[in-house]
């Protein structure tokens, strides 16, 4: 009878990559984000004269698209703007906790996307893969429905089975050994303190696995989980079932399918009551500027970050060998109160106005220690392209709604910053 996998227990695991596409174990486990795989093989089939039928298909490469979904939490939403906009790494503007991250994207020079490893699954069977990267994102804000975030991602195509953990569970034993079974193979006498090399020789010497077909990391056993991958024949075949055993008078070796050692930054939510929103005619500009007292919602689009590259090499195993930056396409959206404010932006639309807008949402003060509070603001240079009717907006207010694209000013030397000041010390 097949194990049957209960759908809502499928958790999804990322591990920040040193190099793109390089898998790593992925440790964190977000809670405010949520990935959707769908495998995208390249199928391509052909009927030759005579035949109403296809005769054959050829699979010729595949990569794994995911559906983006989540809100805004201070303490993982850098994530999300490391993937989406370019890696960087925090300073501390004081204090002992607080963690400063900006992400200024640059308009005439490379930003560097951080990519992820990622797995899904539970602990009897998971997927995984590296080189996640976020294509496109999307921030919408309103009051009601606070920072809400969505978008699209690419990964190297999804790997079935091909990531064992091994760890000991219940206790830390002092005498005892454990086995390993693989189908009908079995590495015995297993030290409970074994090393991730010992680990491998004794995997390699089965009958049914060989040298080239195994790697494993991490450990030893007891201290660290064992890390098991599959590669060489086995990276594109079925492994056989996997099993193990214990003579320990305490605790027992256990196998996951997905890392069993993970983190989850503190989920403190970027609500839609915390948000203020600004406006100026240059960006120094923002600094003194009065808050919007009647702008209801906001919105940021950017599409098209990156894609793949195939070349044609079999050390790629028939997926992407990295992604490249595209010119993204942007929009911004904001509907503001049909006022002496609100039609101020028709003038700056016609005029080709470059309008300088920050979104801006504050945390309770001294939220992190004394003297510093979380925040997480969005400065962007916009010129205004489309204009909606006036309507019923709002509880009945007249409002109406403006659309933009970012452009680079060159006055600040760029068109985009996101700034976000949290715990989080590292990816």
């Amino acid at each position: 009878m097949p194990t049957d996998q209960a759908f809502i227990y499928r958790t999804m695991n990322i591990g920040p990559e040193t190099t793109p596409g390089t898998e790593v174990s992925p440790t964190k486990k977000l809670a405010s984000l949520s990935f959707s795989p769908t495998p995208n093989p390249t199928v391509n089939t052909f009927a030759p004269s005579g035949y109403a039928l296809d005769t054959v298909a050829a699979t010729n490469g595949e990569q794994t698209d995911f559906s983006l979904t989540g809100l805004g939490v201070y303490d993982e939403i850098p994530y999300f703007w490391a993937s989406l906009l370019k890696n960087t790494t925090p300073t501390t503007p004081g204090g002992t906790l607080p963690r400063l991250w900006t992400f200024d994207y640059s308009s005439t020079s490379a930003n560097t996307q951080k990519t992820y490893s990622y797995e899904i699954g539970d602990t009897a069977r998971a997927q995984c893969g590296a080189g996640l990267v976020i294509t496109q994102g999307n921030v919408a804000v309103s009051f009601r429905q606070g920072m809400q975030l969505s978008g699209n991602a690419i990964g190297t195509k999804l790997l079935d089975m091909k990531t064992a953990y091994l760890q000991i569970t219940g206790g830390s034993p002092t005498t005892g050994t454990w086995s390993f079974t693989l189908g009908a193979q079995v590495a015995s006498g297993l030290s409970k303190t074994i090393t991730s090399s010992a680990l491998q020789t004794a995997l390699e010497a089965l009958s049914n696995v060989g040298a080239g077909q195994v790697a494993v990391t991490g450990g030893p056993l007891g201290t660290t989980p064992l890390t098991i991958k599959w590669i060489g024949t086995y990276l594109n075949t079925a492994v056989p079932a996997i099993s193990v055993a214990d003579t320990f008078d305490v605790g027992d070796a256990t196998v996951y399918y997905t890392y069993p050692v993970t983190t989850t930054p503190a989920l403190i939510p970027i609500t839609g009551q915390s948000f203020n929103y600004y406006t100026a005619t240059s960006y120094a500009g923002l600094s003194g500027a009065a808050k919007h007292t009647r702008l209801f919602n906001y919105g940021l689009q950017i599409g098209n970050r990156a894609a793949p590259i195939y070349p044609m090499n079999t050390d790629y195993n028939g997926t992407y060998a990295a992604t490249i930056e595209n010119k993204p396409n942007t929009q911004v959206t904001f509907s503001v109160g049909a006022d002496d404010v609100g039609m101020g932006f028709l003038q700056n639309l016609r005029q080709n106005d470059t309008i300088f807008l920050r979104a801006r949402a504050d945390g309770a003060a001294s939220s992190i220690e004394s003297g510093y509070a979380y925040y997480h603001q969005i400065d962007q240079a916009v010129k205004l392209t489309k204009v909606s009717e006036i309507k019923s907006g709002e509880g009945g207010i007249a409002q109406i709604d403006y659309t933009g694209v970012l452009v680079h000013d060159a006055t600040w030397g760029k068109g985009l910053s996101v700034s976000v000041q949290n715990k989080l010390a590292s990816l």
